[in-house]
């Protein structure tokens, strides 16, 4: 779904203070005005957003190669809540450790930036493996065979403030998150770190 672009207010009519976002629970756009002439109690309104086909992502040849997307499908369980994407990468690289160390290898990790306690001052600029994945997971999403949602980040991610969160179809309710912070802490793990291979 689209996100929405800021619109002026219909009330006061004006655009400064206005904050938009997506309602993933209805699908609709919500508006927020925040504006003085409103005093306290801000004023929102809601929009059904334009039917929209949803963009055709198609699979990576070489992630396909590797098996990449049929391990991300054994990532996200029929039970699962709202999971954040640290669990989703803990999880594959769980699941086949080899080829999580090869695609760390190949695409460096943020983990491996010096801002964040790794060896890399002046890591190679691509896309990392977290950014790769989060690609492959958006293209299982089109296919209708996840869901997606933003959500805070915790942990070792926080540095994104936001992030995706992923879940089977059907989606469970949007409060029903199992955070980064709280699964690690649950599988023995520093959720502020990040252990690469």
């Amino acid at each position: 779904m689209s996100v929405p672009q800021i619109t002026t207010c219909l009330d006061c009519h004006m655009a400064e203070d206005v904050t938009s976002e997506v309602d993933y629970m209805t699908h609709e756009w919500v508006f927020t005005c925040r504006g003085n002439e409103h005093g306290n109690v801000p004023f929102v309104w809601r929009k059904t957003p334009p039917s929209e086909k949803p963009a055709k992502q198609q699979r990576d040849g070489y992630f396909t190669e590797l098996g990449v997307y049929d391990i991300l499908l054994r990532c996200i369980k029929a039970e699962d809540l709202w999971l954040e994407y640290g669990i989703v990468e803990d999880r594959f690289r769980r699941l086949d450790p080899l080829l999580y160390a090869k695609l760390v290898d190949e695409f460096s990790h943020s983990r491996r930036h010096w801002k964040r306690g790794g060896p890399d001052l002046s890591p190679v600029r691509t896309q990392t493996v977290s950014m790769r994945l989060s690609r492959a997971l958006g293209a299982l999403r089109a296919e209708g065979l996840i869901s997606f949602m933003n959500a805070p980040a915790t942990g070792y991610w926080g540095y994104l403030d936001k992030v995706s969160h992923w879940a089977p179809v059907p989606a469970p309710p949007a409060d029903q998150v199992l955070t980064w912070a709280a699964y690690a802490t649950a599988h023995g793990l520093d959720p502020e770190d990040w252990v690469l291979p």
